[in-house]
């Protein structure tokens, strides 16, 4: 009797216990995510909050007002707001030994991810960690209403209203409201997205997704297996512009942070791609081929490696065209190496090679440090310059170039060699420029030998130097080989857009000679300053016996707003 009274009681104490846990069981599991949301915030670095949490008895974990911010000083700003979320937890993979995932099944009803790049001098503390992502992988997810923002400087993309399913189950859905691109290269949007959805063994897979006519997703893959240790593995394929496009990227943050990028493209139908992207004017030709590596971090190029080729064909563009253009580089060592730079165009050939050091202070590397080698034969310059931006009939004649060129800190040295014929027809120039010209270098100088500017039946012949010690302060000093005198009538706060010569007028007394031109500019500058020395022989001594002072004048060849022409007469001027 007392065995059975005590098994009694003891059946009684388990029940009461079991009705005890299941009555208090809410609340312990409401109180364990608020305090595993606590320590994940603690340990990653992170803000978050949420303003309901219920715990249903046999029932999925519901979530509402779920928001997690990043600390203003990570280096990706992110901003996840959740409305409902229900979590069903496996409870052997909680409280056992089961490799299974920790959640069976997660649904999302409404959610905004914002994500952008803070500047690396804000950015001091690291981000959260992936194992954080990985131990939240479900089973089987529902996730609807979701929008998604990604920035980093001028690049934003949008996407809003993504509703995924996916299970290791079966075959899922993906539909998208529309995606919205801009950037300083694309601006585009795509509406009314359908697709398919695989998740298998850590990998899930999206497929079967055309954006617009011409361009079609096949898939994209993540393998998300090493996701605790900090690596992502992607892959794109992709039907584009008549060709086909594939991308293998890995993220490992394991040693740093680390992009392994390979790519290659091959029959891109230049023509599909100008009309889908709207370019300004009709393009045609072919990608033939491109490949693409990086490895590395891009905020740190000079410890990157990475290669490029590419082959274009029958490329047209506005005036633009050629017949075949090849580029291919490599950058390891923090160096850039040229391999070729080749153009074809009708009769037309440039080939250009070299190597650069890469600067670690992000100033302009070609022009800082470069050695290389410059082939051209360009016979007909019209078409040649109209590839590189001209207008048609601005330039014409023929020219050939051989040329070793070395640049060490913004200074040339090398040789050059140029014949041919070169002649500027714009009209800012008046009668058509012809020149002739053979320069050599030698370190931080350049030396023209001799030098012929034909306009009409006008010739002048020049020889000089150029100061290349610093690109970015050119001078050019160049001495006239027959008698020269200024016509110039502009005044010296005028910007000198032509440039006219003519045979030296009759005047008495005699016109002051100029005995010097000395031009003074950075490279690439669209205004220069041209300093014209007299003769000394041909003024009168000056009271002071100071030599004479030279005029300077602006020389402003591509501005738009031309107020004066430079005028210069050849020759000795006529008795009257």
């Amino acid at each position: 009797m007392r065995l059975k009274r005590a098994f009694l009681l003891l059946l009684a104490g388990l029940g009461a216990g079991t009705l005890l846990l299941a009555l208090l069981s809410p609340a312990l599991v409401v109180g364990g995510i608020r305090g595993w949301l606590w320590w994940t915030a603690r340990q990653q670095n992170l803000a978050i909050d949420c303003e309901n949490v219920d715990a249903p008895l046999f029932r999925p974990v519901v979530l509402e007002g779920l928001r997690v911010r990043t600390q203003p000083d990570a280096p990706l700003a992110l901003e996840l707001d959740i409305v409902r979320a229900e979590v069903a937890f496996n409870l052997g993979a909680l409280f056992g030994r089961s490799e299974a995932r920790a959640v069976r099944d997660l649904a999302v009803a409404g959610a905004t991810v914002k994500v952008h790049k803070i500047a690396a001098t804000e950015a001091k503390s690291a981000g959260p960690s992936w194992a954080v992502l990985r131990d939240l992988l479900a089973d089987s997810f529902r996730i609807s209403e979701l929008n998604v923002h990604v920035g980093n400087g001028a690049t934003r993309v949008d996407v809003r209203g993504i509703s995924l399913t996916a299970s290791e189950l079966e075959s899922g859905a993906l539909l998208i409201g529309d995606v919205s691109v801009a950037s300083p290269l694309l601006t585009r949007s795509f509406a009314s997205l359908r697709g398919v959805a695989s998740w298998q063994n850590h990998r899930i897979t999206l497929g079967a997704l055309s954006l617009t006519r011409g361009i079609d997703i096949d898939a994209i893959s993540a393998d998300l297996a090493r996701l605790s240790s900090g690596r992502v593995d992607l892959e794109l394929r992709l039907e584009a512009f008549g060709g086909r496009l594939r991308a293998d990227i890995t993220s490992d943050h394991r040693a740093g942070r680390v992009w392994n990028v390979a790519g290659s493209a091959s029959g891109i139908s230049l023509a599909q791609m100008s009309e889908i992207l709207g370019w300004h004017g009709q393009a045609t030709g072919s990608v033939r081929a491109c490949k693409f590596t990086f490895r590395g971090d891009a905020a740190t190029m000079a410890d990157s490696t990475a290669s490029v080729w590419t082959e274009i064909s029958q490329f047209t563009w506005r005036e633009r065209s050629a017949d075949l253009i090849m580029f291919g580089a490599s950058l390891y060592n923090q160096r850039v190496h040229v391999e070729q730079i080749y153009v074809k165009q009708h009769k037309n050939e440039l080939t250009i090679s070299g190597d650069s050091v890469l600067p670690g202070d992000g100033s302009f590397w070609p022009v800082r440090d470069f050695t290389g080698h410059v082939s051209a034969s360009i016979p007909d310059v019209d078409a040649f310059a109209r590839l590189l931006g001209a207008e048609r009939n601005t330039y014409s004649g023929d020219i050939s170039i051989e040329a070793s060129i070395g640049i060490e800190d913004r200074a040339l040295r090398g040789g050059l060699t140029t014949a041919g014929e070169l002649r500027l027809t714009d009209a800012m120039f008046g009668a058509a420029l012809r020149m002739n010209a053979h320069v050599t270098c030698h370190g931080p100088t350049a030396t023209i030998e001799n030098a012929d500017i034909l306009q009409g039946e006008n010739r002048l012949g020049l020889r000089g130097e150029i100061d290349l010690a610093d690109i970015t302060a050119l001078r050019v000093s160049l001495v006239p080989t027959e008698r020269l005198v200024n016509l110039t009538s502009a005044s010296v706060e005028d910007c000198l857009g032509a440039i006219t010569l003519a045979s030296a007028p009759p005047s008495d007394p005699p016109a002051p000679g100029i005995e010097q031109l000395e031009i003074r500019g950075a490279l690439l500058a669209r205004e220069w300053e041209l300093s014209l020395r007299p003769t000394g022989d041909d003024l009168p001594p000056a009271e002071d016996g100071a030599p004479p002072q030279p005029q300077t004048y602006r020389l402003c060849l591509r501005a738009t707003n031309i107020l004066g022409e430079l005028r210069l007469g050849i020759g000795a001027p006529p008795q009257l």
